[in-house]
């Protein structure tokens, strides 16, 4: 009986690898992807995110027989660039070829971690960085000031967490929360354990609002004072300003998709947003590749590679909130 050929051992590898590696990714490793509009299976270099404005409201009928009326509709439109981003790992000649389609193996769950990490930080990007609007998306829109809180030498407070939500209220952000056509639902707080903590010594947290905070701390809940709590990290291995701090090969200087983080100030910005201000564009990911490389011994060799996109749809639905991770007395 004739030896299987390289090529009859490959597909079925590149096959379970790819059903793991995205199986893995969807359900256990990006954060925020859920909350957000989404937009699959992308096969352009840009897409747009259709904006629909407020309808103007309805006339009375006054006469019989009255011309139809023609409303006037804003819309708008905010334009998504993708990025090819890819990862490979090489196995040695002495590794175990059966851990490329195990599941479980570090192989696996690696490559789904950075695919899922890098949805976070398209997602992130997005929110605090500039949108791009205009027929073609030829115009910069950033963030205004007015939907930022900023630090005032103070961790997260709950003057914070309420003026976040006053100013989602008074735009009618999430109050109906019907989402959106591409999807996302719900106002969400991206927020830092030193900020939780710090909510915690806040003297106007209450008894009943201390339990629940601590039980955000601790994991067993997620909802506290109208939004869905989601604890990310700073980037404190590559900030999105100041002086960057040394990588030392730990997980906290190896988080590049988490919180914006100010290493100069020590300032770490937590994001509040409602999902169906966010737009997230998936291009292709099912570009998984398992090979033997030439150049390497023939060693085994596993490889994916996704495009992605994300915008900012609407200002209003996102507020970010400076806080002092260390503030002075």
């Amino acid at each position: 009986m004739a030896e299987p050929s390289p090529t009859d051992i490959t597909l079925p590898m590149v096959n379970q690898y790819r059903s793991n590696v995205l199986f893995l990714a969807q359900q256990r490793v990006s954060r925020l992807w859920r909350f957000v509009q989404l937009k699959e299976q992308v096969r352009a270099e840009a897409l747009f995110f259709e904006r629909i404005g407020e309808a103007d409201a309805m006339q009375d009928v006054t006469t019989r027989h009255p011309d139809t009326p023609n409303m006037a509709v804003p819309h708008s439109r905010r334009m998504v660039t993708m990025q090819r981003s890819n990862w490979a790992k090489l196995l040695d000649k002495g590794d175990e070829i059966r851990v490329i389609i195990d599941p479980a193996s570090a192989f696996t769950t690696a490559g789904a971690a950075v695919v899922g990490h890098r949805k976070d930080k398209h997602i992130i990007d997005a929110m605090v960085g500039n949108a791009y609007g205009g027929k073609a998306g030829q115009t910069a829109i950033a963030l205004p000031a007015k939907q930022k809180i900023v630090a005032n030498n103070t961790g997260m407070t709950m003057n914070k967490l309420v003026t976040a939500r006053e100013m989602f209220d008074e735009n009618e952000i999430g109050t109906d929360d019907m989402g959106a056509p591409g999807g996302g639902t719900g106002r969400v707080l991206i927020i830092d354990s030193k900020s939780i903590s710090e909510l915690l010594n806040d003297t106007k947290v209450g008894s009943a609002d201390y339990n629940t905070v601590k039980a955000i701390q601790a994991g067993t809940l997620n909802e506290f004072h109208g939004f869905t709590f989601i604890r990310m990290e700073p980037r404190r291995g590559a900030p999105s300003t100041g002086t960057a701090a040394t990588d030392d090969g730990s997980a906290k200087s190896r988080n590049k998709h988490g919180l914006p983080y100010n290493a100069t100030t020590d300032v770490c910005t937590c994001i509040a947003f409602y999902g169906p201000s966010i737009g997230l564009a998936i291009g292709q990911m099912d570009t998984f590749k398992v090979t033997q490389e030439s150049t390497k011994c023939f060693a085994w060799q596993v490889f994916c590679e996704m495009d992605l996109g994300a915008t900012r749809v609407e200002e209003e639905g996102v507020v970010l909130i400076d806080n002092d991770l260390s503030p002075t007395a």
